[in-house]
């Protein structure tokens, strides 16, 4: 009876140099791993997975409503400011009254007023009348979506989770006899389905974990 192991892999993937939609990440892959000291290579199956430490939340930090919804659906490629909705809030239409109002009479009301959009953090937000326009920190996809367009909004609500796409996790299942094969930092190769070019990589972490439902 074979055992199988699981070899944890970190590809590092760069939109910019690498376009790859993001359905193409969730399918079935294979890893070449080469060693270079004796020329040889083994082909290993395995399948991508996010790294949870480059994901965010997108939380919204007062009430109002979804005048337009760009980030409409999910695992949808993001880029860094580029809209993911627009917003109309009584509050932060009020705080802007205050700001056009004091700019002219008194600069502490007017600092004050600059404050509270500091607080609510879009003192840099495009302003489209008395709606703001949100936009995404980082670039990658949509992992999870939690509101619809004319949605209704509170404060707190989590309303996006982004996930970065620079670098992700290759997950390949190896057997027992293949195990001491497999070094830290060996070059790797990463072919993913749908994509004409493969992925340099390295073996960063190596976690002997017995999987239950693949052994033969």
């Amino acid at each position: 009876m074979k055992k199988i192991f699981l070899s944890l892999i970190l590809i590092a993937i760069t939109l910019n140099s690498n376009p790859i939609d993001a359905k193409q990440l969730f399918n079935i892959e294979k890893v070449k791993v080469k060693k270079e000291s004796f020329k040889e290579s083994k082909e290993f199956y395995g399948i991508t997975k996010l790294n949870e430490s480059k994901t965010i939340d997108i939380v919204s930090r007062f009430d109002g409503y979804i005048t337009h919804l760009n980030a409409n659906k999910n695992y949808m490629n993001i880029k860094k400011g580029e809209s993911l909705y627009t917003i109309y809030s009584s509050d932060i239409a009020s705080i802007k009254a205050e700001i056009e109002i004091a700019k002219d009479l008194n600069k502490n009301l007017y600092d004050k007023a600059n404050s509270k959009l500091e607080n609510f953090d879009i003192k840099n937000a495009k302003f489209l009348n008395n709606e703001v326009v949100i936009s995404s920190p980082i670039s990658g996809i949509i992992t999870q979506k939690n509101v619809n367009n004319k949605s209704y909004i509170e404060k707190g609500k989590t309303l996006f989770q982004i996930s970065s796409l620079e670098d992700i996790w290759f997950i390949a299942s190896i057997y027992q006899e293949d195990l001491s094969f497999i070094k830290a930092n060996m070059n790797s190769i990463i072919k993913l389905d749908g994509v004409e070019e493969p992925i340099v990589a390295k073996v960063d972490f190596i976690y002997p974990v017995f999987n239950e439902e693949k052994k033969t």
